[in-house]
């Protein structure tokens, strides 16, 4: 693949999530708040819930037909594409990472 190609193919963005994308993303997310609801103990809530961080990430973006964001690029990229959205969940998760309050993610 050339360059221009590589270039025009980020451009276009990834392909369009089918309704069978979107169910299996909601249904993953889903399972993991209600994990979060009712933990069975503190370290399985932390990982949860860092499992769940990434995974509404990905869906929002998904979602917006947008390519996807990992780690530490993921926030940035978020407050890019649309900054309130990035300011609730920033406070939402760390809501939760700090005092355990699962509302705000929820």
């Amino acid at each position: 693949m050339r360059l221009g190609s590589a270039r025009a193919v980020l451009a276009d963005g990834p392909p369009e999530w089918n309704a069978k994308d979107v169910a299996n993303s909601r249904y993953f997310i889903t399972d993991l708040v209600n994990d979060i609801r009712s933990p069975r103990s503190g370290s399985e809530f932390i990982g949860t819930v860092t499992r769940l961080n990434p995974m509404v990430a990905t869906h929002f973006f998904r979602s917006q037909r947008l390519w996807s964001a990992k780690g530490k690029v993921a926030p940035r990229r978020l407050r890019e594409v649309d900054a309130d959205f990035a300011n609730e969940f920033a406070s939402a998760f760390q809501a939760a990472f700090e005092n355990g309050a699962v509302e705000p993610v929820i």
